[in-house]
């Protein structure tokens, strides 16, 4: 079981560069196996970035455990002064997942990570 688990979500540091750290998720982000991203999060937290990109633009599936990864990262963003930003690419499932949610304000989505490095950069 955990193999397939491991084959439905990949979880991957793609870049972390001026104190921004950029997780790709691919595959299903469910019950099984959302804690991994917690995990990976708590992981890239030990470092002190100032921010944290979540790449999600590889998600096949965001379900209400998803969901709440999210929303315990958007916390603990908050509580930290960080950075957080979401990827979602042309797909629009994570907007759409997160409206019927109720939660879509609490996140600032973009369409690309170079979209997400730049909103993140000091003016």
């Amino acid at each position: 079981m955990v193999g397939e688990l491991d084959a439905m979500l990949s979880i991957v540091m793609a870049k972390s560069a001026r104190d921004m750290v950029i997780l790709q998720v691919c595959g299903e982000l469910t019950r099984g196996n959302a804690p991994r991203l917690d995990a990976a999060v708590d992981e890239q937290l030990v470092a002190g970035p100032r921010a944290i990109i979540v790449d999600l633009s590889e998600v096949r599936m965001l379900g209400p455990e998803g969901l709440s990864v999210l929303v315990r990262l958007a916390v603990r963003a908050g509580e930290a002064d960080l950075g957080l930003c979401l990827v979602e690419g042309e797909r629009c499932l994570v907007v759409r997942r997160l409206e019927e949610a109720g939660l879509a304000e609490r996140f600032e989505v973009y369409v690309t990570v170079d979209d997400a490095v730049a909103s993140l950069r000091p003016s």
